[in-house]
């Protein structure tokens, strides 16, 4: 069913498809459809790790998404209801293929589907579900922030779908800045937020109570409105749901959130999907207001001044973009000198550490070996990886504080410099066309996290070797603790490379994703105002009453898409 209030918005969206140019006719559809199903889009999104997809799970009852300890979900993955169960997968070339629940993992994760060589779009999940029933898509986003950049950018591209969502937060560590960054970009495309602190069987109940205080204060501020917070252990709720415990499942938080969920389905949503579908629509007659104003100067200038004037812009653009093509190398040469930074600062901290481990490996050791054997290497495996991670994390961290703010300043830079090249081409099309083209902003900060896990499969190995077992327990113990001494010094070495091999990758990644943001501004900018141009010498070329219907068309249809922007705002 439509939605009808004080306007009718598929009428609007109808008449707006009819002024628009060609190039608008894909978003158009895409509102009219939303309008049509009355389906609001209801996103699940956050950083990396942040239990997106448990929280999914648990609010469904039942694991049917893939979860690991590692980035997992790099596709978008779109729940929507039907009486059965089933599964279609979409590709980039549109063909689709319906698969089983046990093969979802092959298409949405990064283990299954590594830079998603298969060429999925998204994967729909159908499923007999209440919330669903009532006029939602729940969608499952890749993280922000993991080291698979392009997680990152998928979740980007997609924001502009939804109309609502579900922000999660985590237990264990307080609101960041790079949330609060991602929160600034969902805030020009949700209408309506959910915040949920997952993980809560992490902390105690004061605990709680500070990490939800804390969190609540940052976020009102941010969003300059009243908040409210939802605690909620995923894993207790799927526990407390497949094992019919309501008691677990009350403790867990989510019997809370669903009623507030359900609360809103049955009262609020079609105003926030009116509201959403509504800001969209004005996003849209906006950018065909622009399209049209530039035709219309475009064809008001002469002829033969227009052809002059447009070689005149190519060879413009291609000093500026000769200027502009400097980036890449200069920002690799830059990162090259990061790295050797990175490189010296591992060799000094790497001193001595073999010794470090050792002392506290056979500390550890003296007080597990009169355990059985299992026992032994079950505990120092644990042992083994935390003592690990203590010794490398604090470095770790200091050092990103430094790669980063190291790199910040290099694309700062050349942010600035794009700026100068847009703003460049924004003068020459204004000095030579009387033309005021779009501007889009550039993200400039480097938002990535941490994606590193230490490893230590040598000596795990070691440990688990069958022949260890069948010695006798004093040379049994004496073998292994051989082993682990003559193992460290490569464990340490192994770990720094990977520390250092994280930063590389992800320097790497990152100033891909800005070199081509980079060149989509530019690209963009040029491309925007050579096809008006190019239309326009060929309109220009008719005859001066053709010429001046054309014109009075234009008109016409701005200012009538401008009365419809009057009543969609109202």
């Amino acid at each position: 069913m439509a939605i009808n209030r004080d306007i009718d918005l598929m009428y609007l969206a109808e008449e707006i498809q009819l002024l628009s140019p060609h190039n608008f006719e894909d978003g158009i559809i895409s509102i009219k459809d939303r309008i049509k199903t009355s389906t609001l889009s209801l996103a699940v999104l956050g950083q990396f790790k942040r239990g997106k997809t448990s929280f999914i799970n648990a609010l469904i009852g039942e694991p049917i998404l893939p979860t690991a300890v590692i980035p997992v979900t790099s596709i978008i993955t779109i729940l929507k209801y039907h009486p059965e169960k089933l599964i279609k997968v979409v590709f980039l070339n549109k063909e689709e293929k319906i698969i089983k629940f046990n093969e979802i993992e092959k298409y949405v994760t990064e283990k299954g589907n590594p830079d998603n060589k298969k060429g999925v779009k998204l994967v729909e999940v159908n499923y007999p579900l209440d919330y669903l029933k009532k006029g939602i898509l729940l969608i499952d986003t890749p993280g922000i922030g993991s080291t698979f950049l392009k997680n990152s950018e998928v979740t980007y591209n997609y924001l502009e779908n939804i109309d609502a969502a579900i922000f999660l937060l985590t237990a264990d560590q307080p609101v960041s800045n790079a949330e609060l960054d991602f929160l600034k970009d969902i805030k020009n495309h949700a209408h309506r937020f959910f915040f949920i602190l997952n993980k809560i069987d992490y902390l105690s109940e004061n605990q709680l109570v500070e990490i939800l205080n804390f969190n609540k204060n940052i976020l009102e501020k941010e969003l300059n409105q009243e908040i409210e917070i939802f605690p909620i252990s995923s894993k207790w709720a799927i526990e407390g749901k497949s094992s019919i415990n309501n008691l677990l499942l009350k403790k867990s938080g989510m019997s809370q959130f669903e009623d507030l969920l359900n609360n809103f389905l049955l009262h609020k949503k079609n105003d926030t999907l009116m509201a959403s579908i509504k800001n969209k629509l004005l996003n849209l007659t906006n950018g065909i207001i622009s399209y049209y104003e530039i035709e219309k100067k475009i064809i008001n200038t002469p002829l033969g001044d227009l052809e002059s004037k447009l070689e005149k812009f190519k060879e413009g653009i291609e000093i500026i973009i000769r200027e502009h093509s400097d980036a890449e190398p200069i920002i690799k040469a830059e990162i090259k000198r990061i790295m050797e930074s990175v490189d010296s600062d591992l060799s000094y901290f790497k001193k001595g550490k073999d010794l470090e481990l050792i002392e506290k490996l056979e500390s550890r050791f003296k007080e597990v070996e009169k355990m059985e054997k299992d026992e032994i290497v079950c505990t120092m495996m644990k042992y083994y990886t935390d003592v690990l991670e203590s010794i490398f994390e604090g470095f770790r961290l200091e050092e990103e504080k430094k790669v980063i703010k190291s790199y910040e300043k290099i694309i700062h830079r050349f942010s600035e410099k794009t700026e100068k090249t847009i703003e460049d081409i924004r003068k020459l099309s204004s000095e030579l066309f009387e033309v005021d083209i779009p501007h889009i902003e550039t993200k400039d900060t480097f938002t990535i996290e941490k994606g590193l896990y230490y490893r230590a499969e040598p000596l795990l190995y070691t440990m688990t070797e069958q022949f260890n077992y069948i010695l006798p327990s004093f040379a049994f113990k004496k073998t292994l603790l051989n082993k682990i001494r003559s193992n460290v010094t490569e464990h340490i070495d192994m770990n720094c490379g990977r520390i250092r091999a994280d930063f590389l990758y992800r320097l790497n990644e990152e100033s891909r994703r800005f070199i081509g943001t980079l060149d989509e501004k530019v690209n963009f900018t040029v491309n925007y105002l050579e096809s008006a141009v190019e239309k326009g010498i060929i309109e220009r070329k008719k005859t001066y009453a053709e010429v001046k219907k054309i014109e009075n068309e234009l008109n016409k249809k701005i200012e009538r898409i401008k009365e419809i922007n009057l009543v969609i705002s109202s």
